[in-house]
């Protein structure tokens, strides 16, 4: 079961769909399948030396993640990044200290690991939009002024996406083109 939401970006009229499965998978075989759903095309799935996905022969943009058991994927016309983390037991303070900007420690510090996770996959969302990963350095650019979350930065937006309590998932893309309308979800047997 290959589930789907789909994010209406009205600007222009364009859809980003976000696939997502709980069956045993990995990147290729979601990707493919996400493809299929998408546009009823068939493509090859690739990486760039930096490791972002892209598919051969379509000018489709992807962007893929995975924690625990969901896999899943963003599909669309504009660059776009995606992430999805579990919430774990962890040491979320010390992790935040090495790798966030010391606003976003001041975050996590007053939000706990609910801020830990939620600013996380937004971090990560970011890094995968602009498609440089996790060189980019998760210290470089700052999500928050220490109190709060923001939904914007640059050119870019997120949006959370609701997985239930067990995990945080967060969506970027650009924010000129960005109107989060609503997300329908359905099931479909592939």
């Amino acid at each position: 079961i290959i589930r789907n939401a789909i994010i209406q970006m009205a600007f222009f009229g364009v859809y980003m769909k976000i696939y997502w499965t709980k069956q045993k998978s990995d990147s290729k075989t979601l990707a493919a399948a996400a493809l299929k759903l998408y546009c009823g095309a068939s493509d090859t799935l690739c990486h760039n030396d930096r490791g972002r996905p892209y598919f051969k022969n379509t000018d489709i943009r992807i962007s893929i993640s995975h924690s625990g058991d969901i896999w899943l994927c963003a599909l669309g016309r504009n660059e776009t990044g995606i992430d999805i983390e579990r919430i774990t037991d962890r040491n979320h303070l010390k992790i935040a200290e090495r790798f966030f900007t010391p606003e976003e420690t001041g975050f996590v510090k007053s939000n706990g690991a609910d801020g830990f996770f939620r600013l996380w996959v937004r971090k990560e969302a970011y890094v995968k939009y602009v498609g440089e990963g996790i060189s980019y350095g998760l210290d470089s650019f700052s999500l928050s002024d220490g109190s709060r979350l923001s939904d914007e930065y640059g050119d870019a937006v997120f949006r959370e996406i609701d997985f239930g309590e067990n995990f945080k998932c967060a969506v970027c893309t650009a924010k000129e083109e960005f109107s989060w309308e609503q997300i329908k979800t359905e099931e479909m047997r592939i």
